[in-house]
């Protein structure tokens, strides 16, 4: 029998280029095992494309549905054959002043261009998320007019849009948008299987702390802890658990935060989900 439990996370700012600040709604699942529960985390963002919660309940499944099931059922056997380990973090840039860190940089429009060029001028490494905003023509028409050291600090530009990703005049990462041909995967452990052998860049799905903490457990199990990812996503929602603490440039998850989340999953009212 799958349990679920409803929730609500208020956005401080847009989670993405289609969406905006306010309430989203969740589901927690729950799963009877042995003596005790799993539970995951079913947040959908349905700007992208995704089955919402009121479709869910009717009976409606997709991929990241069938994840989130799947995490239910297997992360306890997942926590168990873990080690802990440090995890590098890229910075979410915010409009404050550029550090030495692996910036990312979320694009909306080619009015983003000038703001890019004053942080590419500064910054060590960026990472462009544009979600199919803009086509490849586009992009290269701006990339070319960057020198080569400009260039070569753009990591990848995430769904760069329209086009032939192979013809873009630096790395491409995929995540929602479909390509035959990208140098990354930006993969989402709680929403999707890893199925890519590109090089996988472990990334929050931004919804609860339960569902970053399975993204976690995702990446200490199977992820390349010599590349930099995105679990840490301070100040999205208000009341956010500091899931992560950084510790000589790196980041290590909290343990008394899982203790707190497990708590509060407990004392939920839960429904037979049909």
């Amino acid at each position: 029998m799958i349990e679920y439990s409803l929730y609500e996370l208020e956005a401080l700012s847009p989670l993405n280029s289609f969406s905006s600040p306010g309430l989203k709604k969740g589901m927690y699942l729950r799963v009877k095992k042995g003596e005790g529960y799993g539970y995951s985390d079913y947040f959908p963002h349905v700007e992208l494309g995704d089955v919402s919660v009121e479709e869910l309940l009717q009976g409606k499944r997709d991929e990241h549905f069938e994840k989130a099931l799947w995490w239910a059922e297997h992360e306890l056997e997942v926590s168990q054959r873990i080690t802990p380990s440090p995890f590098k973090n890229h910075n979410l840039y915010r409009g404050d002043e550029v550090s030495n860190d692996v910036l990312k940089l979320k694009v909306t429009s080619i009015q983003d261009f000038e703001k890019i060029v004053r942080i590419v001028k500064e910054c060590k490494a960026l990472r462009l998320d544009a979600n199919g905003t803009i086509n490849v023509k586009q992009w290269n028409n701006f990339l070319i007019k960057l020198n080569d050291d400009e260039r070569s600090k753009i990591e990848y530009i995430e769904d760069p849009g329209e086009g032939d990703w192979s013809e873009l005049l630096v790395p491409s990462a995929k995540d929602f948008m479909d390509s035959p041909k990208f140098d990354f995967v930006v993969y989402k452990p709680n929403a999707r299987f890893l199925s890519s052998n590109s090089k996988a860049i472990f990334s929050s799905y931004m919804g609860s702390d339960l569902g970053r903490y399975h993204a976690w457990l995702d990446l200490m199990d199977k992820g390349d802890l010599n590349l930099v990812h995105g679990l840490h996503t301070p100040n999205i929602y208000r009341g956010q658990k500091d899931l992560f603490v950084k510790k000589s440039g790196a980041f290590e998850i909290n343990p008394k935060v899982i203790d707190e989340i497990y708590l509060e999953l407990r004392q939920r009212s839960w429904c037979c989900l049909n």
